[in-house]
């Protein structure tokens, strides 16, 4: 199967479903009758082509870097209605994600990223062409 393709591929007993593997998922809802599903796209990008192997087709979507800032916010959120210390320690793993992919992202350009943006990242401008962390702040 192409890596584009749309067939259904069954994981962990229909929890998630893959339409398009690594870039269309759809995501369980609880408390419905029927069984459906919340879409979930992430951006596909196929110029150039060298840079983006397997991607034959574009579409708009979302970024794992912007998923995440959603998960620290639901974090949060849950947090101030079931306080945990895990859960502090859950939305700064999420931050350490962040910035480890904003990371390889501005190596690949020969870019430096400080430590210290890892400091409420989920907060920091973002590119708004490629979806990155703006190097246009620097604080």
């Amino acid at each position: 199967m192409a890596p584009h393709a749309t067939a259904l591929v069954k994981v962990e007993e229909e929890m998630m479903k893959v339409y398009i593997p690594g870039h269309v998922y759809g995501l369980r809802e609880l408390d419905t009758r029927t069984e459906q599903h919340s879409n979930l796209r992430f951006v596909m990008r196929n110029q150039p082509r060298e840079k983006y192997p397997g991607n034959y087709t574009y579409f708009a979507g979302t970024t794992t870097q912007e998923v995440m800032r959603v998960l620290i916010d639901r974090s949060k959120y849950v947090h101030n209605q079931y306080p945990h210390w895990i859960n502090p320690v859950v939305i700064n793993l999420l931050r350490l994600c962040i910035w480890l992919l904003e990371y390889r992202a501005f190596r690949r350009h020969g870019w430096k990223l400080p430590l210290r943006w890892i400091w409420r990242i989920e907060f920091r401008p973002t590119d708004p062409i490629n979806g990155h962390l703006s190097r246009e702040v620097q604080s």
